[in-house]
């Protein structure tokens, strides 16, 4: 994807193409491209922002990358008022005050999407919150504008009319290229080690952004043909960065509810199961249950009859003497009235009026 994407830039240079539009031309187009990158770096640090807050997507990584697409987008907008031909802000319209924006933004966003390489996603890091970043980006922001507002609109420093590029702009633009390449490969082994999609999105995007960089290096005129192929480049990237955040802002709760949803519909199966088993295995305890009771009550019954019609006296005593069952030769036999069943050992003895069946004291 990335070689094919590089194929204009490479057939304009190899075919030597040197081609300019007219100021009045150009500018609609640039403002066009300008915006929408400006536009897609507003919507990706919204979205971030807004996911944090609901705390359904909370990753350290996209926060980081969202507040520093916020810093990348004012940049943006004050390349777009600064550029030739637009109103300018803080002081007048230049070509080199363009540059320095559209320098800041690139450097700003290269220098983020390589630090977020090294970021863990669950990193609960105090300056890793919304609040913190976002201030910290926008003071970076004031910052920068505060130190150009005080540099000459046209100096020569990156752009001389009639001339073109300097090389010190063309350095800068190689220094951005090397870190987005940098960038790109630690994403995509990111990607390799643990199939997150969202690195291999951004390592596309920064794979695309250095062959924005190196349309940037080449481009004789601000109105030149290879100016408006790295803006083209750029909103790629930018909307493939805007792609891989939002998608993983969006989707991952949902993710995560479905893979849970799984889980739990994988347990209820095997609960069911269990439960299954546990029933089964319940009944067969109660059936076995109940054919021992059953057949301890028919023993039962027959060990009374039995015990109820023994012509022999028989008497059960506990260990301490006391009558516990007494069959009806025994009640005979003994004299016993019911009462005198729970008497002591002792009381029972002295009453005691042993007789034979015939009625004679025994």
């Amino acid at each position: 994807m990335v070689a094919a994407a590089a194929l204009p830039l490479a057939a304009l240079h190899v075919l030597g193409v040197r081609y300019a539009w007219t100021p009045a031309t150009y500018l609609p187009l640039h403002v066009l491209v300008e915006m929408a990158i400006a536009l897609v770096a507003f919507a990706t640090f919204a979205v971030q922002w807004y996911a944090a807050s609901s705390r359904a997507f909370y990753e350290a990584r996209a926060r980081f990358i969202g507040a520093a697409f916020l810093a990348a987008a004012i940049f943006e907008t004050l390349h777009i008022l600064v550029f030739p031909g637009m109103p300018g802000v803080f002081g007048p319209s230049s070509v080199e005050r363009g540059i320095v924006y559209w320098l800041l933004g690139r450097i700003w966003i290269a220098g983020a999407l390589l630090a977020a390489a090294f970021l863990s996603p669950e990193s609960e890091h105090p300056l890793l919150r919304r609040g913190p970043l976002v201030a910290l980006n926008l003071a970076a922001v004031a910052l920068a504008v505060a130190l150009e507002s005080r540099l000459p609109a046209s100096s020569g420093l990156l752009f001389r009319p009639g001339l073109g590029l300097t090389s010190l702009k063309i350095g800068l633009e190689l220094v951005v290229a090397v870190a987005c390449a940098a960038g790109a490969l630690l994403h995509l082994r990111r990607w390799l080690a643990e199939g997150d999609q969202t690195a291999l999105r951004l390592a596309t995007a920064l794979a695309l952004n250095v062959i924005a960089e190196a349309s940037f290096t080449l481009y004789a005129s601000a109105y030149d043909v290879f100016n408006l192929l790295g803006h083209a480049y750029a909103l790629a990237a930018a909307g493939l960065m805007f792609d891989g955040l939002f998608a993983v802002a969006l989707l991952e709760p949902y993710r995560r509810l479905d893979a849970t949803t799984h889980a739990l519909v994988s347990s209820n199966a095997r609960l069911e199961e269990l439960r299954a088993l546990v029933e089964g295995e319940l009944a067969r305890t109660i059936a076995r249950l109940e054919e021992a009771t059953e057949r301890e009550g028919r023993a039962r019954a027959e060990l009374e009859a039995t015990f109820a019609a023994a012509p022999g006296a028989i008497a059960v005593f506990d260990a301490e003497g006391h009558l516990r069952r007494a069959n009806d030769a025994a009640e005979r036999l003994l004299g016993y009235t019911p009462g005198e069943h729970v008497s002591s050992p002792h009381a029972r003895w002295a009453r005691l009026a042993a007789q034979t069946p015939e009625g004679k004291p025994v």
